[in-house]
């Protein structure tokens, strides 16, 4: 995926996503290949959201480019 966009942060999210919907117990993996630091918070991660809803209920993993803030949001 080449994406972009400003921020992931509150109810007014503006990134680029693909999705798959499950339900129950799931495992998911990514392979981040290549992130350039266009933005001061530039990063890619994963996201499990509750429904597609701005307000959802989420957990993300995150890493940033040169991987010195990575979090757990």
């Amino acid at each position: 995926m080449i994406a972009g966009g400003k921020d992931i942060w509150g109810v007014s999210d503006e990134f680029h996503f693909i999705y798959e919907m499950q339900s129950g117990d799931f495992d998911i993996a990514a392979r981040i290949e290549n992130l350039t630091a266009s933005h001061l918070y530039s990063r890619a991660g994963l996201m499990a959201c509750e429904d597609l809803s701005a307000d959802s209920n989420h957990v993300f993993f995150l890493v940033f480019p040169d991987n010195d803030h990575g979090t757990i949001i």
